[in-house]
């Protein structure tokens, strides 16, 4: 007799549950699956009932199945992916990996396989990087913190986004009941994991009702003292239609809180899913030139207001999704000559980066901001969580990474103002389809922030220093600087000692200065018998055309490789080179090959012989005597293609860089090129991962996408600016 349940134990005492026992179910050929199904579509449905339960976050319960199709079929490239993927989520990196790239071995053709493939090794770099996140983080927090400060004072000003639905509106009562506010969904929390930080509860402030002065008075108060320099309002207009007004109306009338403000237009669709797509639409967008004028019209006295925000002097007007906007140049166009006609000039337009990427420019604004969580990208951690609620179908991400993406973020060749969020958490507005990040805390939102406003000062003129925060209080997303009972203060008190850090130095440059480096080799030279210097000229080569470039060997050891690597230099099609290879001790018998390959030269070659002192020290070595104006590092296992340096300098030139490298080819010690290895695997995956980033440096800063020193060619004087090599 069978259990109860299929999840009962099997009566046969095997210990095994009923259904993966006796209580099997079996297909037509005898095997375990669906009764009276041919094989393959009895895989077909168990890899259907996988995705979906992957879909749900039941991530092991899909393994299991996606390992049941592959025990069958092991070349399965859907079963193979999908299980890498489950792998991934479970945190499983390594057998992630070895699965995915089983996948791409069976149908290399599959563009998402690769890119789930990239973001696995980045997410096994990020496990270092949020090590050293950790170490850093609590090395800030043993410090010295000043609790009180005096009035705080900044070249960076720090905006928070700001909500104003804390009070009842006749449309939100039509909507959503009798009352409704944003406090009715943040009451209706509750946690979906265990360790489910939910409900968010406000502390001194309360569930306060904005159409309180006295409410606004103390949340200004709270963001002056803690150093928060103004508030963006989120203001609701839908084609003539003003929603949840009150608060910015009523400042502005008032004339207090006495605290800078600006204004982003929340131009998407209200939905009854909160989500502003097109579905269930409570009211929509119609732009229209007519509706343009209107708007910024009716703007026209908050932008006039002598507490207004201005970048460069102009008024700072930002937009939530400016994608969605068809004719959005015209817009901006419409706006600019509105604000001039009524006396406020020209005014500083700002598209915020929920769904646009694009060059702001293009479309008439001067800026973008920064909005997170929007473009995070990481794996799930819902296998790792205790799920308590069986309907949940949201998402779990580790706060942390996202503060490693924004540090390695480079900001675009137009003005990027950056954004940090204290937490994320829309569990009140979403229950069972929620965002929630893990992992926050006061002191990791504080370093992260103290980064930003770091890079600020470096990146932007006086004018132009914002950093925002999402948000002051966005209760229903869990992302809210005002107090709450779980962390009090902590986040505000994050935001004055961010402020009031001492900004970090950049790390101390190694002199490097060639004519004293010279000097003082030429002094060593004559004092000691063990370093060789050897010069030889090229017999009847033609005159050199073009920019001198200076190739530096640095060889230890690598006898078998040399001719072919001082060959590639001679054979390279820009003419004018010289050749400089130091020798750091080698036993095998380098030096003396060296110098017969060195008296057939088709360059000048200075050949230095010196104990061995480390490849910094040769480098150094080679660099102080080296009189191009390009310098090309060469390691001495590795070999130019003929047209490299003659590329790399047409390049440089064209974009007018001080530092280029190229892209390379993975070669064995007998010379032929290794088209599969794990090594040169994941090398060559750093490489194609360059394109997913929006610019070079951030490729840099997870990885050494160069590969290794002997890919540089850059300009001789940048060595007085980054130093020497150490």
């Amino acid at each position: 007799m069978s259990p109860v349940g299929r999840n009962q134990p099997c009566p046969c005492g095997s210990g095994k549950a009923y259904k993966n026992c006796h209580g099997v179910l079996r297909t037509q050929d005898g095997k375990p699956g669906l009764p009276g199904l041919p094989r393959s579509e009895d895989r077909r449905r168990r890899m259907l009932a996988a995705l979906e339960a992957q879909r749900s976050a039941r991530i092991a319960e899909a393994a299991a199945l996606y390992q049941s199709v592959l025990d069958e079929e092991p070349d399965n490239f859907d079963a193979l992916h999908m299980l890498g993927v489950a792998r991934y989520e479970l945190g499983e990196l390594s057998q992630a990996e070895a699965l995915v790239q089983r996948a791409i071995a069976v149908n290399p053709g599959v563009a998402s396989a690769h890119a789930n493939l990239r973001l696995i090794r980045a997410a096994q770099e990020w496990s270092g990087a949020e090590e050293q996140l950790c170490r850093e983080v609590e090395q800030m927090r043993t410090m010295h913190r000043q609790v009180d400060t005096p009035a705080i004072s900044s070249d960076v000003r720090v905006i928070a986004f700001y909500l104003p639905q804390y009070h009842p509106i006749p449309e939100n009562d039509r909507w959503w009941g009798a009352g409704f506010t944003e406090w009715t969904n943040v009451r209706k929390g509750v946690p979906n994991f265990v360790g489910h930080e939910q409900p968010h509860e406000p502390a001194e402030l309360g569930y306060y009702d904005l159409r309180s002065a006295e409410i606004r008075a103390r949340q200004a108060d709270l963001a002056r003292q803690f150093g928060i320099h103004g508030f963006c309002y989120y203001t609701y207009w839908f084609n003539g239609k003003r929603l949840l007004e009150r608060p910015l109306d009523e400042v502005l009338t008032s004339g207090t809180p006495d605290l800078p403000f600006c204004v982003c237009w929340a131009n998407e669709n209200w939905t009854r899913r909160w989500d502003g797509l097109d579905q269930d639409i409570l009211i929509g967008q119609d732009y229209s030139t007519a509706d343009s004028t209107a708007f910024i019209r009716q703007l026209l006295p908050v932008l006039g207001d002598p507490r207004y925000i201005r970048v460069d002097g102009r008024p700072l007007l930002l937009v939530y999704k400016l994608d969605l906007i068809p004719q959005a140049r015209a817009m901006a166009d419409v706006w600019r000559r509105e604000a001039r006609q009524h006396g406020l000039g020209e005014l500083y337009l700002c598209a915020v980066r929920t769904t646009f990427h694009s060059d702001p420019s293009a479309f008439g604004f001067d800026a973008v901001v920064e909005f997170p969580p929007h473009g995070f990208r990481a794996y799930r951690l819902n296998a790792q969580m205790q799920i308590t609620n069986p309907e949940f179908r949201g998402m779990v991400f580790n706060y942390r990474h996202q503060v490693i993406q924004s540090l390695a973020e480079t900001p675009g060749d137009y003005t990027t103002f950056r954004c940090v969020m204290p937490t994320w958490d829309n569990t009140a507005r979403r229950q069972h389809d929620c965002t929630v990040f893990i992992r926050s805390s006061p002191e990791l939102f504080e370093y992260w922030l103290h980064a930003m406003i770091e890079q600020t000062r470096r990146r932007l003129p006086m004018g132009r220093r914002l950093v925002f925060v999402n948000a002051w209080n966005e209760w229903g997303e869990g992302c809210h600087l005002e107090p709450d009972r779980r962390s009090g203060r902590g986040y505000l008190a994050a935001v004055r000692n961010a402020l009031v850090r001492p900004t970090r130095g950049l790390p101390p440059v190694v002199p490097f200065d060639p004519g004293r480096e010279a000097d003082m080799l030429l002094t060593e030279y004559a004092r000691d018998p063990a370093l060789q210097i050897r010069q030889f000229a090229p017999a009847g080569a033609a005159p050199a055309q073009g920019s001198l470039v200076s190739v530096v060997v640095p060889a230890y050891n690598h006898a078998p490789f040399l001719r072919e690597a001082i060959g590639s230099v001679f054979a390279q099609t820009h003419s004018a080179i010289e050749l400089i290879v130091v020798d750091d001790g080698s036993t095998d018998g380098s030096f003396e090959l060296l110098t017969e390959l060195a008296n057939g030269a088709r360059c000048p070659v200075v050949l230095i012989r010196q104990p061995n002192g480390g490849a910094p020290a040769a480098l150094n070595r080679g660099l102080a005597i080296a009189h191009g104006d390009y310098v090309a590092i060469l390691n001495s296992d590795d070999a130019f293609t003929p047209t490299r340096i003659e590329t790399l300098l047409a390049a440089m030139r064209r974009e007018g860089a001080t530092l280029a490298f190229s892209g390379v080819a993975f070669i064995g010690a007998d010379g032929a090129l290794v088209p599969r290895h794990p090594l040169a695997d994941k090398l060559k995956a750093k490489i194609d991962a360059i394109h997913d980033y929006p610019s070079l440096l951030y490729s840099l800063v997870l990885s050494n996408v160069a590969i290794s020193t002997g890919n540089l060619l850059f300009a001789r004087a940048l060595l007085t600016v980054t130093g020497g090599f150490r």
